[in-house]
């Protein structure tokens, strides 16, 4: 009897760590991110404080390059960051109305891709405001579990995040 209890509490606790936490992550972000095309708007009207925290996950099965779309050419110069699928990138965005274009990699060329089903973009609900000013990413193309330790190595998010589940 003892032995199943002691089972049945190990897959409970199995279980809540499978889970996606509500309470970590909000992926509802109508306020704050729009779709033109197959772009992503992040910051879509001016936020209040210095910069957002956006963090993107490849939900595809294909490698990607995400980038800065930008009017003016070269100003996207440096931007474009690959992932893997599911892995996870964050970047810290200032600029209002700050274009991301997505491609997928396919024969070593980035083809042109529709954001909406390449990406899922969220945002930790409980986040140290940044006063840093400016568009840059904090960490690239990393599993989930590594993800959140630079992230709470950097002092960005608390250390209480937990795994997620790989269906998100």
């Amino acid at each position: 009897m003892k032995t199943r209890l002691f089972l049945l509490m190990c897959l409970i606790n199995m279980t809540a760590f499978a889970m996606p936490s509500d309470d970590f992550l909000n992926c509802k972000l109508k306020n704050k991110v729009a779709t033109t095309q197959s772009n992503y708007i992040l910051n879509k009207v001016p936020q209040s404080s210095a910069s957002e925290l956006y963090l993107i996950k490849n939900k595809s099965t294909t490698p990607i390059i995400i980038d800065h779309a930008s009017k003016r050419d070269g100003a996207s110069a440096g931007w474009s960051s690959y992932l893997d699928p599911g892995h996870w990138s964050a970047i810290s965005v200032s600029e209002t109305r700050f274009n991301l274009k997505c491609m997928v990699v396919h024969e070593g060329k980035g083809e042109a891709g529709n954001c909406t089903d390449l990406i899922t973009i969220c945002q930790p609900k409980h986040v140290k405001a940044s006063k840093k000013i400016g568009n840059y990413w904090l960490t690239e193309n990393k599993t989930w579990d590594d993800f959140l330790i630079v992230l709470q190595e950097k002092e960005v998010i608390p250390g209480e995040a937990k795994p997620l589940a790989e269906n998100m």
